[in-house]
């Protein structure tokens, strides 16, 4: 309650504490308990929300996790939120742009080169891009892909922030009022404005591809990519066995194997060589010495190189077929 002082305040809890003792609120059979607390910084205008909670899996360890979330009601309380504001409006100047203008320049682009094509040279195109010259070329490009995210992330970022604008703090002092979705929306629209900018050099890289140089690496990206694809589904299966093996040994005994997730990571750091085997053997020397042995010849030996050979196999594919001679295709000085 707001209208309590410090010390009342922590006497309401000790009581609060107690009664829920009283209750046998927590036993044996508890799976999970949660934390959350909200607080203010009023010279920067910010709330953070701390969300703590235990969590009992089947390995019997107890796993405490914390997040903390700062997030803002507000979208122009403060100068710089002001001045933020202004910028996405110029950035919603540049999207409609986007939208509009570059689409329509783009059709035009390769309207034109299909008027000036021969039939040979539409046939050579068609092998090449998998469609003609036409319209439908651009929506279906890269470039037209990533046009289209680009408009549609920052789209959906503007309507949040717009919905989200008005103050929900508002409410009765003395109730308890849950901020976890609206911090949970903030941090994701942190997280989409960083996939807007992604998307934004994305697409200033695409307009280096008048380097030949350039233009050779990103073809060569885009057939690892096609390979990484399908070489993943052969990589996650093993992947997947070792994780779980690792959680059923380690699990009750090592907090970085406690989880699924928590396993995944630690088993990626091994391959850096970053994981104490020491500490794994004195579990089950047998088993981590058989555990480790296997990984680090199926994933370590195996698979890592693999996604080495794709990228250099890449590579020397698309210089033969789309390299070039050195110093031709300079530009004019």
């Amino acid at each position: 309650s707001s209208n309590l002082t410090g010390s009342e305040k922590m006497l309401s809890f000790k009581q609060d504490l107690t009664a829920l003792r009283e209750a046998d609120w927590m036993g044996v059979q508890t799976r999970l308990v949660t934390i959350e607390l909200t607080v203010y910084n009023a010279p920067y205008d910010r709330f953070i929300n701390f969300l703590t909670y235990f969590e009992a899996p089947p390995t019997g360890v107890l796993v405490p996790t914390v997040i903390v979330r700062p997030f803002s009601l507000g979208v122009s309380d403060t100068s710089a939120e002001s001045t933020a504001w202004l910028v996405d409006w110029f950035r919603m100047a540049l999207v409609v742009y986007v939208a509009t203008v570059v689409p329509l320049s783009e059709i035009n682009y390769y309207v034109y080169q299909d008027e000036r094509m021969t039939p040979d040279e539409k046939e050579i195109y068609s092998k090449q891009i998998g469609d003609q010259p036409n319209g439908k070329a651009y929506l279906m490009s890269f470039n037209g892909i990533v046009d289209a995210f680009l408009v549609a992330t920052f789209l959906l970022m503007f309507l949040v922030r717009i919905s989200g604008s008005v103050d929900q703090a508002a409410g009765p002092p003395d109730e308890f009022r849950s901020f976890l979705d609206v911090s949970r929306r903030y941090e994701q629209l942190v997280v989409a404005d960083s996939v807007f900018l992604f998307l934004c050099i994305v697409r200033s890289i695409t307009f280096l591809r008048l380097s030949r140089a350039v233009n050779l690496m990103c073809v060569t990206m885009r057939v690892a990519l096609i390979r990484y694809f399908l070489f993943f589904f052969m990589f996650a299966l093993p992947m997947f066995g070792f994780v779980f093996f690792a959680v059923c040994i380690w699990g009750a005994h090592i907090a970085q194997f406690q989880t699924l997730p928590k396993a995944t990571l630690a088993l990626l750091l091994f391959v850096r060589g970053d994981l104490d085997l020491r500490e794994l053997a004195d579990v089950n020397a047998i088993y981590t010495t058989v555990f480790m042995a296997m990984f680090y010849l199926i994933i370590v030996c195996f698979y890592t190189n693999a996604f080495t050979a794709i990228m250099c196999q890449s590579y020397f594919e698309v210089k033969i077929t789309d390299g070039y001679a050195k110093g031709e295709g300079r530009w004019s000085r």
